[in-house]
Parts: C-alpha cells; structure tokens; sequence
C-alpha cells in the first residue's frame, strides 16, 4: 500500500497599513505565486514586500 502526502504550501499576504487583513494565499508548484491570483484578494496589487518575523526585516 503506497501513502501518498501532499504538503501544502502558503504565503501570508497583507495590506501594510490593514491589521486583520492577513490571509494565506496558496503557492504554486515553483513557490511562486500569480499576480493575478494577488490581484484578485488585493486590486491594483503589482508586487510584495517581504518580511522575516525573526528578524522583523
């Protein structure tokens, strides 16, 4: 019997100045994720700032 595990794979995405706005968009393949897909949470979104929570940068 094969077990087969699919890991799913998310980014939490933000609007900065938002709080609550958090949401966990999902990844595709590559670990990328679409700017359509951003568009359709986030209109007029071209792009994302990164943040590491351990460093706070």
């Amino acid at each position: 019997c094969a077990t087969t595990h699919i890991m799913e794979r998310y980014i939490t995405v933000k609007e900065e100045s938002i709080t609550g706005s958090e949401m966990d968009l999902p990844l595709d393949d590559e670990f990328s994720i679409s700017v359509d897909l951003l568009n359709s949470y986030f209109p007029n979104v071209s792009g994302l700032k990164f943040k590491n929570d351990l460093s706070g940068h």
